[in-house]
């Protein structure tokens, strides 16, 4: 269980950065990083609906609890991604103008 969970394709987990990872070595770094946080994104919109429907079916919120410790990771991730995507378009403009 702790395997399947961590392969999923959510950034800070190991899924998310094969993911990544592949997507780095087919279409660069730039479009890797804006893929990787929408696929983060939502699929863990898609998990957060899954464990609310499960916590109230069960009546364990122990999910509940999960989730928001993954929207937490994937909010910080995404302002780590958004500064990294800043910074790869503002060197890609200064790598043109020098050319």
């Amino acid at each position: 269980l702790i395997f399947m969970f961590n392969m999923i394709t959510i950034y800070p987990l190991d899924g998310g950065r094969i993911l990544k990872n592949l997507l780095h070595i087919l279409f660069g770094k730039l479009i890797s990083l804006k893929v990787t946080k929408y696929i983060s994104n939502f699929v863990t919109f898609l998990i957060s609906i899954i464990c609310i429907y499960i916590s109230v079916i069960s009546k364990n919120f122990a999910y509940i609890i999960v989730i928001c410790y993954i929207w937490i990771l994937v909010l910080k991730m995404n302002k780590v991604y958004d500064m990294k995507i800043k910074i790869y378009k503002i060197l890609k403009e200064e790598l043109y103008n020098v050319m």
